[in-house]
């Protein structure tokens, strides 16, 4: 956890010095008021100039590819809601509100330039606190970073889950490691993040973070299809769609072919993502690991788990540019509205079962009746015999 605040606090010192964003917001208010007075060309370039240059700076303090411990650092400090997309929106809605109000807007605008001077201050007073631990860590050459969220129905909460969680990720990262030849000891745990979620920062070489992220990103691209396919057979429910004379069952059909694809992407990233030179015994064996590690690793995904990888080459601290996060929302958002189409169907099939107990005729409700007493008899004497 040290190392992410670390990590959240040199990034903000950095990047608000280096465009000054306080003076920018300053000048930017300064200009406002000189125009308020007496408008002239030069004062709105400045203007558009320094306008500009505050929403370059809160678009690179946006959080993005970091880790979910990271986030949660940036959001705890207070900068979510003074830095990035919500600092630049608070800029933009002291303008909109005081559009013909140039007081109110000069001193709303230099409220926010305050706060941002005092994050900075907290920021440096902080690292310089920490002394030789507010250096940040570098990456070892030659090693890449996973980062495992373990959220949603795959949250770690008590001492079962984690043993459960434990043994499936080890027989997981097992079956990536003989991809690449190397002991599952290869790869390391470098951050824990406690909390709710629970995260996991891992380092190991690049083959196997590779083979990782292909594997993940085809999954979450099988997840959207599977949902696509889910979504469009809810429709054709709906309207009771027969084919060849009779109710097909298409969910059924829909989670063969989720099967089938689980195999096709494990068996294309064993194919292309491999030591070189490995041997055909050993390769088969780590095919095998992976078809039986893919299925878990596919449901701790659509069970709500992220698993991502540090873009390679981007950043050579110690946490890297992680790169599913746009992949993630946009599913988690598309899982949502089909569970709520998923939610409504079960709903309706319940109101089926009652509606066509209801409907059924007195005459037959009584013959049922009687057929069920008959039943229970039988079985009463066949009981008293033995």
């Amino acid at each position: 956890m040290l190392n992410d605040l670390v990590f959240v606090l040199r990034y903000i010192k950095s990047v608000t010095e280096e465009y000054n964003l306080p003076d920018l917001y300053t000048n930017y208010a300064n200009a406002l008021t000189q125009i308020s007075q007496s408008s002239t060309e030069e004062l709105q370039n400045q203007l558009k100039d320094y306008k500009e240059r505050i929403q370059k700076a809160h678009k690179q303090l946006e959080p993005k590819g970091w880790s979910y411990s990271q986030i949660k650092v940036f959001d705890r400090f207070g900068a979510k809601n003074v830095l990035g997309d919500v600092g630049y929106a608070n800029f933009q809605k002291a303008l909109s509100e005081n559009a013909a109000n140039t007081p109110g807007a000069v001193k709303e605008i230099n409220q926010l330039s305050q706060g941002i001077t005092q994050l900075l201050t907290n920021a440096t007073n902080i690292i310089s606190g920490l002394g030789t631990l507010g250096e940040e860590e570098k990456l070892e050459e030659n090693l890449s970073v996973i980062q495992i969220v373990f959220d949603e129905e795959v949250a770690i909460d008590d001492l079962p889950q984690l043993h459960h969680q434990s043994k499936e990720w080890e027989r997981i990262i097992r079956a990536f490691s003989l991809l690449a030849d190397v002991a599952p000891e290869k790869t390391k745990i470098i951050s824990i993040s406690k909390g709710t979620p629970l995260s996991i920062l891992l380092v190991t070489i690049p083959l196997i973070s590779k083979a990782i992220y292909h594997v993940v990103k085809s999954f979450i691209e099988l997840w959207h299809e599977i949902l696509e396919i889910k979504e469009s057979a809810i429709k054709i429910e709906k309207i009771k769609v027969e084919l060849y004379g009779e109710k097909f069952d298409l969910f059924e059909k829909i989670d063969k072919y989720s099967r089938e694809r689980i195999t096709e992407i494990i068996e294309t990233v064993v194919k292309n993502y491999h030591l070189k030179g490995l041997d055909e015994t050993k390769l088969n064996y780590a095919k095998a690991s992976l078809l039986k590690a893919g299925p878990d690793l596919y449901n701790f995904i659509t069970k709500g788990g992220k698993v991502d990888t540090a873009r390679e080459g981007e950043n050579k601290g110690m946490f890297g540019n992680f790169q599913l996060g746009p992949n993630y929302q946009d599913i988690y958002k598309f899982n949502e509205n089909v569970k709520k189409l998923l939610t409504a169907r079960v709903g309706e099939k319940k109101r089926s079962k009652i509606e066509k107990k209801i409907n059924v005729p007195k005459e037959k409700q009584r013959k049922l009746k009687t057929l069920k007493k008959s039943l229970q008899g039988k079985q009463s004497e066949k009981s008293n015999r033995s």
